[in-house]
């Protein structure tokens, strides 16, 4: 299913590979070799959409920035524009469920320690 937003930017749906059950989830957001790129992995695979990934404007070479605003303030389980209400896109909600164990790094985790990290997690570490 392809679905459009205001601006017209195409995305192709992913089916839910997490709804109703616990998962260790982890949000990666890097920019390196001049691109922004994030990642969404559960269970310490990675599940993100690909064409989602590569942060790009309209599909320019403008990158969608990583905008800190003002007042900064962590909106955890929802993008802002869900949160602010100027939410347009169909396929864009807040998280329906609960949230444990928060962490935060100052580096971007490789894809092995993002799967060690849910390995510890399995065994309770």
């Amino acid at each position: 299913m392809i679905e459009g937003n205001a601006s017209g930017v195409q995305h192709t749906a992913a089916a839910n590979k997490i709804g109703g059950q616990w998962a260790h989830v982890v949000f990666k957001y890097i920019v390196a070799d001049g691109k922004t790129v994030c990642n969404i992995f559960a269970n310490g695979v990675k599940i993100s959409n690909t064409e989602w990934e590569e942060r790009k404007i309209d599909g320019a070479s403008v990158e969608v920035p990583f905008n800190q605003f003002t007042p900064t303030y962590p909106i955890i389980g929802a993008l802002r524009n869900v949160v602010d209400g100027t939410n347009t896109d169909t396929w864009n909600a807040a998280l329906n469920g609960s949230i444990d164990e928060i962490r935060i790094w100052k580096k971007a985790l490789s894809n092995a320690d993002i799967n060690a990290l849910y390995e510890l997690e399995k065994v309770g570490r």
